[in-house]
């Protein structure tokens, strides 16, 4: 029998909250806490609109609102794009498009 990718999800979600709310707002800290994925905590906080406590890189795919990376740095997340730093750097205050992402920071709560 196959588990239930929605009851899974809400399992991580509630597990992510819970050290949320104890203080845990880095997502480094909460994928160490939980033991999910980084990657996987980063999607879950971004499709339950929880607010990290510090700033972080975000790029969203254009014309694909799930299909999001995120970075603590401008170097990561031009490792991650396959992308010069410069042209993160530049396309965050332009909102133009690097390998067909937005980029954008967010700020810190």
């Amino acid at each position: 029998m196959k588990p239930d990718p929605l009851a899974t999800e809400k399992e991580q979600i509630r597990a992510i909250r819970h050290d949320y709310h104890k203080g845990i707002h880095t997502i480094r800290q909460l994928s160490e806490s939980t033991g999910i994925f980084r990657n996987r905590v980063s999607f879950l906080m971004h499709k339950y609109s929880l607010r990290l406590g510090s700033d972080y890189w975000r790029a969203e795919k254009e014309g694909h609102p799930d299909g999001i990376i995120t970075s603590q740095t401008a170097h990561e997340l031009a490792d991650k794009l396959c992308a010069n730093v410069d042209l993160i750097n530049n396309a965050r205050g332009t909102n133009d498009t690097v390998c067909g992402y937005y980029i954008s920071k967010v700020p810190r709560i």
